[in-house]
């Protein structure tokens, strides 16, 4: 044996994982903790039961648009309210998020699209500029674009759009770019979403690694991949208790800011 394995009890050097999705476990939180603070955005906040909300609208919005189970959708955002919304409102279609660093260079986004063929992209504005130039090489039909601004308070808003939004192009919304909140608008056209059935051996989400040694390579993760961290971090981390608060620094399309950042404490009933 070896010597680490005296610090973990039996159930934790032998745990299973169970068959179920990432948003299988948001769910579990929203309905029991539903009250508590799921997250706070300069100084907008929500509970489980608020966010779980505006998942499942999302992904009426999303399936009204057409997306189904295996299809891939990009999403080029920071951490901002509407990017978690996406990425939880996908998987519970049973759709893959392939995640995208908002910095990256028009070739690198262009790379990413056609690897993953996305029909749709959830976009922050400032990235408008890049994806004009190579929406005609890739499959983009709709790219829903979002502001950091969209969550903020009113104050910030305005403060916002007075010193950063001044400075790049914005663009203008037709039937290819839509605004998040005409987007969500779209989930009126569903009054109930599809039965999906998947586990935790389908895919749940593309990420990127830095390239180094080439181009970078998409590296398709599962769903059980999510779910079994979540269960060693509440193995380890024993203090850690559902209500507790994480700062989320590390990015969504980077794997530990994703899984761990976010996803693992969403999942322990946690808020970021």
């Amino acid at each position: 044996k070896a010597r680490w394995e005296k610090f973990y009890s039996k159930e934790e050097m032998n745990f299973e994982v169970p068959n179920i999705s990432i948003y299988d476990q948001v769910k579990e939180s929203a309905k029991t903790y539903p009250n508590y603070k799921a997250y706070t955005y300069f100084g907008t906040k929500d509970t489980f039961r608020g966010m779980h909300k505006e998942i499942i609208r999302c992904a009426k919005a999303f399936n009204a648009l057409g997306v189904k189970k295996g299809d891939f959708v990009t999403i080029c955002m920071p951490n901002t309210p509407e990017a978690i919304i996406a990425f939880y409102a996908l998987n519970r279609l049973g759709a893959i998020s392939n995640m995208i660093h908002p910095l990256s260079s028009e070739e690198e986004i262009k790379h990413y699209l056609q690897e993953a063929k996305s029909k749709y992209m959830v976009m922050v504005d400032l990235c408008y500029e890049k994806v004009k130039n190579i929406i005609d090489e890739t499959n983009l039909k709709r790219v829903v674009v979002v502001s950091p601004k969209d969550s903020m308070p009113m104050l910030l808003k305005v403060g916002y759009t007075l010193t950063k939004q001044r400075k790049y192009k914005r663009p203008r919304f037709n039937k290819t770019y839509i605004s998040w909140l005409k987007f969500m608008a779209y989930s009126l056209k569903r009054e109930t979403l599809p039965d999906v059935e998947f586990g935790k051996d389908d895919a749940a989400v593309i990420l990127h690694s830095g390239g180094t040694t080439g181009n970078p390579k998409g590296i398709l993760l599962s769903n059980g991949s999510f779910v079994a961290l979540t269960m060693q971090v509440k193995y380890k981390f024993k203090r850690l208790k559902p209500g507790d608060s994480c700062l989320a620094v590390m990015p969504i399309f980077h794997g530990f800011g994703l899984a761990v950042g976010i996803h693992t404490f969403y999942a322990l009933g946690m808020s970021t």
